[in-house]
């Protein structure tokens, strides 16, 4: 029998091909093209969000990592909804 750690970040159901276009997005409109760009989806901190939010994280060798935090779950994020976050301003440098 096999052990399942709860504490372990859950790996949403979409797939690679879906995943790595998400990338492409990001590396798109995020001005990181040789960075290392993850997907997770967490619990939301936040008062009044939803249950669950996607973390964009990019992380580069000479740069600060950033992070984009999508209020939906990994599974509905678009290009397009990267596109229009990053034009928002919502790219924040992480301290």
């Amino acid at each position: 029998m096999a052990f399942v750690n709860p504490f372990a970040p859950r790996r949403a159901s979409i797939s690679d091909e879906r995943r790595e276009a998400l990338r492409a997005a990001v590396r798109a409109h995020g001005d990181c093209d040789g960075a290392t760009i993850t997907l997770s989806e967490l619990a939301c901190r936040d008062q009044g969000c939803a249950e669950v939010e996607t973390v964009i994280l990019i992380t580069e060798a000479k740069r600060q990592s950033r992070a984009l935090r999508l209020h939906k779950r990994l599974s509905e994020v678009t290009e397009t909804c990267i596109r229009e976050a990053i034009d928002a301003g919502g790219l924040r440098t992480l301290e």
